[in-house]
């Protein structure tokens, strides 16, 4: 089977005739479910990388975490959705877990591709990636876990939020 019938048969993309493969438009309760899905793994990875962050990995972190409040601050909406993107990939890459990055990975291009763009201010996002980085840092995986969890529950009930008064 060729890799490009391979991919027309996963469930998030489609072929396109002569133009290649694209990730499809997610209906509400594909995309809410996948929430539901990332809001169990990116704790996971966040405990992770607070037992396996190197120091240099919690350096490049935490400038991750300065250069995103700096694109807050000035209020580039394109490029604070690919700091965020990078700041949670770079977590998962830090919980030393090679197939939980791969999926949030997949995940994460997922929801770029469904919506347009973060769903709560990005001021508020950066004060709920403090408390991560900083659990993170002091190498606290219970903390960075349910910092990581309360960070991705609010924005799951926004997206419900969302959906509910487009319905």
């Amino acid at each position: 089977m060729k890799n490009s019938n391979r991919i027309s048969l996963h469930p998030i993309s489609e072929l396109l005739p002569r133009r290649g493969a694209r990730i499809r438009a997610l209906d509400s309760t594909e995309l809410l479910d996948l929430y539901d899905i990332r809001v169990k793994l990116e704790p996971l990875s966040a405990e992770g990388a607070a037992l396996h962050a190197s120091p240099e990995e919690v350096e490049e972190l935490q400038a991750l975490l300065a250069s995103y409040k700096r694109l807050v601050d000035s209020e580039s909406a394109r490029e604070v959705r690919r700091a965020d993107y990078d700041f949670h990939l770079a977590i998962a890459r830090m919980s030393g877990n090679e197939a939980l990055y791969r999926i949030i990975s997949a995940f994460n291009i997922v929801f770029i591709c469904n919506q347009g763009g973060l769903l709560k201010p990005a001021g508020q996002s950066y004060q709920e990636h403090v408390p991560i980085v900083a659990a993170i840092s002091r190498k606290d995986s219970p903390a960075a876990e349910a910092a990581m969890r309360h960070h991705l529950l609010d924005s799951r009930d926004r997206l419900v939020q969302s959906v509910q008064e487009k319905s």
